[in-house]
């Protein structure tokens, strides 16, 4: 955690141990987790072979920093050096309207596939669990989106 926020921001990272575990009323099943005292929690930052997967609470400024580092991280996925400034204000926007994101890189096509789901999806949409998308292309080093659909 140290490395990835360049040592602008001090971490303290802890073992779970049984007591933390208890104190959070943690409980774990399978791939997921519940943390039934949330407020006994600062910042919680989830993370899985170096791929962040949930990071709470994050205030405007941190999160443009967090999808900045998300989008640096899918710059080695790709094999390339990305500027990324010309969508991450649309990014951070989208976080702020939805409850989930997914990126994907794709390097053999020089692209990220964004997608989520509605924080109100439809009938249908629950049912054959739809998602929204956009993609992120990469030329010339510049990422941009190319298509406009949006939530």
């Amino acid at each position: 955690m140290r490395q990835a926020s360049d040592g602008r921001v001090v971490f303290t990272e802890y073992a779970l141990n049984s007591d933390i575990q208890s104190a959070l009323g943690l409980t774990i099943d399978g791939n997921g987790f519940h943390i039934e005292h949330h407020e006994a929690v600062r910042q919680q930052i989830y993370i899985h072979d170096n791929c962040f997967f949930a990071i709470e609470p994050v205030d405007g400024t941190e999160l443009r920093e967090i999808v900045r580092r998300i989008l640096e991280q899918h710059s080695f996925y790709l094999g390339s050096d990305v500027h990324w400034d010309g969508i991450l204000d649309e990014i951070a926007a989208l976080l702020n309207r939805v409850d989930k994101v997914r990126i994907q890189s794709e390097p053999a096509r020089q692209h990220l596939i964004l997608s989520w789901i509605a924080r109100a999806p439809s009938l249908l949409d629950r049912i054959f669990g739809r998602r929204s998308s956009r993609r992120i292309e990469i030329r010339n080093g510049e990422a941009r989106f190319i298509d406009s659909r949006k939530e």
